[in-house]
């Protein structure tokens, strides 16, 4: 199940227009809806907020996110248009 020390239950991801600093899209997961681990309830979130992206046909050109493996992973497979110019906040 999960990893030593990782118990959440729900994890919650706000997607962020910079300039604005308006909120547009918020999803939140029960770790239920990831095979009941919480360790990909990120990623799962992450996905979920760019596939709302892309069915409303708005253009991402930036992703600013904490160093988490599974999104990187996810960026450098899938989103590689993001690449140039995502940056990690540590």
């Amino acid at each position: 199940m999960d990893s030593p020390g990782h118990s959440a239950q729900y994890c919650s991801y706000t997607f962020m227009e910079y300039h604005s600093k308006k909120i547009l899209f918020i999803v939140t997961l029960d770790k239920r809806n990831t095979d009941r681990k919480s360790t990909n309830m990120e990623k799962a979130c992450f996905q979920k907020g760019m596939q709302f992206f892309r069915e409303k046909h708005l253009r991402v050109v930036e992703v600013v996110t904490d160093a988490h493996n599974q999104i990187a992973a996810l960026m450098s497979k899938i989103y590689l248009f993001l690449l140039p110019s995502n940056l990690f906040d540590n």
